[in-house]
């Protein structure tokens, strides 16, 4: 198996300002690729590395959708979205993502979103600066 990418950026090694929300389980980053229609788009991963949903103590579980919960309030504000989708895949055969990781999606009228890796680009890591600067101010609010 190859390094895992998410690991580092739990570790605090890289990537550390792109880090919107850090609890004692979990954090949560701007996903690198997101739909077009769909900017705003974040994972929520555990602190450690689990490799799928069935393998996660409860207390970390809790933790992923007690975050999610505040995730989806936070981007329906800051993106002015009409709703939000929540999914996680537990180590699709084709995803070379093997680090427990819940997408949080902001919805919109007419997106004509599809879960397919065909209709994601690349986010430039500014404007996830930006999108992880703005989850922050919007979940620090909540609590």
């Amino acid at each position: 198996m190859t390094q895992c990418t998410f690991c580092p950026i739990a570790a605090g090694e890289v990537d550390a300002d792109l880090v919107a929300l850090r609890t004692k389980h979990v954090f949560v980053v701007p996903a690198l690729r997101q739909h077009p229609a769909n900017h705003g788009h974040a994972l929520i991963l555990p602190t450690e590395h689990i490799r799928n949903l069935a393998d996660a103590a409860p207390v970390v579980r809790n933790e992923v959708f007690g975050v999610a919960a505040r995730l989806t309030a936070a981007i329906l504000e800051l993106y002015n979205a009409d709703g939000s989708i929540v999914f996680q895949n537990n180590v699709a055969p084709d995803d070379p993502l093997f680090h427990l990781h819940v997408h949080v999606v902001p919805r919109f009228i007419g997106d004509d979103f599809v879960m397919t890796r065909a209709a994601v680009a690349e986010v430039p890591r500014q404007v996830r600066l930006q999108q992880s600067a703005n989850l922050w101010r919007t979940m620090a609010a909540s609590v």
